[in-house]
């Protein structure tokens, strides 16, 4: 017995698809699974000195965001912190997947970082690409302010992290030191452009 022929899908129906795909790509990016053992050990020898890894959480708008800090060993509270935000579709293991963390020890600076909502192991299901990320990154800047006060602060984004700092830098001037942007998108119109 042969089967029916397949209705043929109609433009409109091809092009719904293909948007719904591309909303999907963007705002609910594939999550990297990982376990904090992925990390790498929480003591681990960096330009001479021993960073210890610190793993926490912080609770914003109800959702959990996973964090780390790494800081040498013996400095309780440290005079100078990278909060490190990571791109889309990644996660707080870029710092240990890349030179960040020896950069930062080579600038005897603590860093920071976490897994946006939506992203990594951090609770929530979707992404804004910095909209909503900026208030993630205040939330997780109290904290630093808790643990190290009176610390120069300093953002590092990457993609949507730069964006997410650029974003908290307008809407919180006098709240970092610096900020180091690493392939920050124009606009959101731009952004939607180049997609």
């Amino acid at each position: 017995m042969t089967e029916p022929p397949k209705k043929k899908e109609s433009k409109i129906t091809l092009i719904r698809r293909g948007y719904d795909n591309l909303v999907k790509t963007v705002v609910r990016p594939p999550r990297i699974a990982y376990t904090t053992e992925d990390l790498g050990p929480t003591l681990k020898a960096l330009r001479g000195a021993v960073y210890e890894r610190t793993d926490f959480e912080v609770v914003h708008n109800k959702l959990k965001l996973k964090c780390s800090r790494w800081a040498r060993e013996g400095e309780p509270r440290p005079k100078k912190v990278v909060l490190y935000l990571h791109s889309n579709s990644s996660c707080r293991l870029a710092v240990v997947r890349s030179p960040v963390l020896a950069t930062c020890a080579c600038a005897r600076a603590a860093l920071v970082s976490f897994d946006f909502a939506g992203c990594g192991i951090s609770e929530g299901d979707t992404v804004t690409l910095g909209l909503r990320e900026r208030d993630q990154v205040e939330a997780v800047l109290a904290e630093v302010r808790r643990w190290a006060p009176g610390a120069r602060v300093c953002i590092w984004g990457r993609s949507m992290g730069a964006a997410a700092a650029l974003l908290h830098g307008e809407k919180y001037p006098d709240e970092v030191r610096g900020l180091i942007l690493d392939s920050p998108f124009l606009s959101f119109r731009a952004l939607k452009n180049d997609l």
